[in-house]
């Protein structure tokens, strides 16, 4: 049987893709998102002691706020001021972290590859997840190509799928 699995993932030419989010195709969609996340979820999570809120230093004249959860997850938002311009959740993933849900508002003024980087730095190494919307794709599209990554396919989902896994070199 593992010897038919390894021999279909030959076939695979990349990471399974997902169709964009609903919702997240204007930028009051992605604002009213990211806006969720931080008014709703978090600040919930925050309030029924399911998280806790912790003040990062700045990354790139944004505030980092990160809300840490049990078991190795962590919701990181970039603040401008008192507005939340992008939204990160992550989980404690081998030796490193792997990425979950993403957000980013248009007008937040850079490039969400550099804020991977920026947490490539900080847990050593960063893991896509198993699928990808088309942002998602365009991201490791990138950082597959940046000069100063070490980008390779590793194993997901017990052999059943792969993903990426960005280092610097």
């Amino acid at each position: 049987m593992k010897l038919l699995l390894e021999g279909w993932r030959q076939y695979l030419e990349e990471i399974e893709g997902m169709t964009p989010i609903p919702g997240l195709d204007t930028p009051e969609g992605k604002q009213q998102s990211i806006d969720y996340f931080w008014l709703e979820h978090a600040a919930n999570m925050e309030k029924a002691g399911k998280a806790k809120r912790e003040h990062l230093e700045d990354w790139d004249g944004f505030q980092v706020v990160r809300f840490n959860l049990p078991e190795g997850e962590a919701f990181y938002f970039l603040m401008d001021n008192d507005i939340p311009k992008a939204y990160i959740a992550i989980e404690a993933y081998n030796d490193g972290i792997k990425i979950g849900n993403v957000r980013k508002a248009e007008d937040a003024g850079f490039y969400m590859s550099d804020l991977y980087k920026w947490l490539i730095d900080q847990a050593g190494a960063l893991y896509s997840d198993a699928t990808q919307t088309p942002e998602g794709k365009r991201i490791w599209t990138y950082l597959r190509h940046d000069p100063e990554l070490n980008v390779e396919k590793v194993d997901a989902l017990g052999g059943m799928s792969w993903a990426w896994k960005a280092t610097r070199k």
